[in-house]
């Protein structure tokens, strides 16, 4: 393993696993935001990933199933949408050591610099200082903000 080296705008961090990822989290009274999460939709056709350890790899990735589609957010707020290519868009989220949980629609979750919110019409996912992010449903997939 290696160790990054400490950040240096707070000397109150220790290393701290979340699920597979090791990172630096604050050992101060206040409870430091997760730096994952894993849901899918009640209908079951959306399923995504946040992941934000603070550095610029941060992102969101949703994976519809039907109409197969995969959408993808960075901490910049740049979106990458695949949809409509068959076979070439299909895939999964990949193996994680955590199972999803069923976020309810009208609730968000919150992972960082993230923000997802699933509704009946679909799911909204935001880089929260900006407001950019997309919007994925059987109907549409498209940026926001």
């Amino acid at each position: 393993m290696t160790v990054p080296s400490h950040p240096k705008s707070n000397g109150r961090e220790c290393l701290k696993r979340s699920g597979t990822l090791i990172a630096y989290s604050s050992v101060s009274g206040s409870k430091p935001r997760p730096a994952y999460a894993r849901f899918f939709t009640p209908s079951g056709n959306i399923e995504c990933e946040m992941v934000d350890t603070g550095t610029s790899q941060a992102s969101v990735s949703c994976d519809m199933q039907k109409p197969p589609a995969i959408v993808q957010l960075a901490a910049r707020g740049t979106v990458s949408i695949c949809q409509h290519q068959g076979l070439q868009c299909t895939g999964n989220l990949g193996e994680s050591p955590t199972r999803p949980r069923k976020l309810s629609y009208g609730h968000s979750v919150r992972v960082r610099r993230f923000r997802c919110t699933s509704a009946f019409r679909g799911v909204t996912c935001v880089v929260r200082a900006t407001g950019k992010g997309f919007f994925i449903s059987k109907q549409s997939v498209r940026r926001v903000g």
